[in-house]
């Protein structure tokens, strides 16, 4: 008994299904060892330290398009907004609830100081935006390479902290726990 070849066009229609599964597979499916890259603190410095003039070029002319794709290795989508103080947030990604949760992120500074960011510092206590680097230290506490405050230490008590540290002329770093 003789067998039968298949036909050609069975033949494609087999290989355009193979291919479509594999495409499937790939695109849906994460590879099952490799490890996600997220943006944190030193990346947050490299992209603003090795591309700062592609991002003061974004802030001139108001349009962060550029700045985003550089940012695209978030854990979220990236956003900028401008805050009251003329300072330009960049926020990267936020963990956790409301009451227990934070933001982190860097900021522009047309003044290069310290800006107040979502009002977490009570306004009385936060620093006029004139004030030099160098007296920082009678609003923050000191921390590592930066400034930090921590709502506990003030007559409101409560648990929120604000964190920031310079990254280059007019860039800050951020962190805010509530």
């Amino acid at each position: 008994m003789e067998k039968k070849r298949p036909s050609p066009s069975f033949i494609v229609y087999v290989i355009a299904v193979f291919l479509l599964l594999a495409v499937v597979l790939i695109r849906f499916f994460p590879k099952p060892f490799e490890k996600a890259v997220y943006m944190d603190k030193d990346s947050m410095f490299e992209i603003v330290r090795s591309n700062e003039a592609i991002i003061r070029s974004d802030i001139a002319a108001d349009r962060f398009d550029r700045t985003l794709q550089l940012l695209s290795s978030s854990r979220e989508k990236p956003r900028v907004f401008h805050a009251d103080s003329g300072c330009i947030d960049f926020y990267c990604y936020g963990w956790g609830m409301v009451v227990n949760g934070g933001y982190e992120g860097f900021y522009y500074s047309p003044w290069d100081g310290p800006a107040n960011l979502n009002n977490i510092v009570p306004t009385d206590l936060f620093p006029d935006p004139s004030v030099p680097e160098t007296e920082l230290d009678r609003y923050f506490v000191r921390e590592g390479n930066g400034w930090a405050w921590y709502e506990d230490q003030t007559e409101h008590g409560g648990d929120n902290v604000y964190y920031t540290e310079k990254i280059c002329d007019n860039f800050w770093y951020y962190r805010l726990e509530y």
